[in-house]
């Protein structure tokens, strides 16, 4: 065989492998754009809006089951989305573990309310209900931590102030507890509707 037919017979061996590489490449593409446009339909309201509003109708009413139920259909769809779906699933379950004493309440509402955290943490809201998970579950020090964190942020809030009142007690933080109790009563939005309280742990 000359070597001009040898390397003619290379050239077309070359372009036969080189040709379905390049459809493929383009077919790749194809398939991401493909993707890109699915999950911004997916996102774009029309089919994870509904289900988001649904899970806050169900909390609003009350019913925290069905709430669960229709947060985790959200998330089985956007697994990665972080924020008010996993809030409103935690405070569910918080919920819940309040009514039932069911720890798996506990441990699912601490997970998601860690998450929240996780992705937002600038949000004191995030740590004021990770503060009343473990209020609830009587951890005074461990509550009263996240009712001290949420202060730092905040330092005028005033459920972080009146968290910080109830936990610190237990936590056997005096200090904190008479600054917090002062610091409700002091605040512009206190409406003396728990005065007996506050004058009671004072005393104490």
């Amino acid at each position: 065989m000359s070597f001009s037919n040898y390397l003619t017979i290379l050239i077309v061996v070359t372009f036969l492998f080189l040709a379905p590489a390049g459809s493929l490449g383009q077919t790749y593409q194809e398939m991401d754009a493909e993707a890109g446009a699915a999950a911004q339909r997916l996102w774009g309201g029309s089919f994870l809006d509904p289900i988001g509003k649904k899970a806050a109708a169900e909390f609003d009413a009350g019913n925290y089951a069905k709430t669960i139920e229709e947060a985790n259909k959200f998330l089985a769809y956007a697994p990665e989305a972080h924020g008010g779906i996993q809030l409103i699933r935690g405070r569910a379950h918080l919920a819940l573990f309040i009514s039932t004493g069911d720890s798996k309440h506990l441990t699912k509402a601490r997970a998601d309310f860690l998450y929240a955290i996780q992705n937002k943490p600038e949000d004191v809201w995030n740590r004021l209900h990770l503060g009343d998970l473990y209020f609830a579950a009587k951890l005074g020090l461990e509550a009263d931590r996240e009712y001290s964190k949420a202060l730092a942020m905040d330092p005028a809030s005033l459920p972080a102030l009146r968290g910080k009142a109830a936990a610190a007690y237990f936590a056997r933080d005096m200090q904190g507890c008479v600054n917090a109790i002062k610091g409700v009563m002091a605040h512009p939005e206190y409406k003396k509707d728990n005065d007996a309280w506050y004058h009671l742990r004072l005393g104490q």
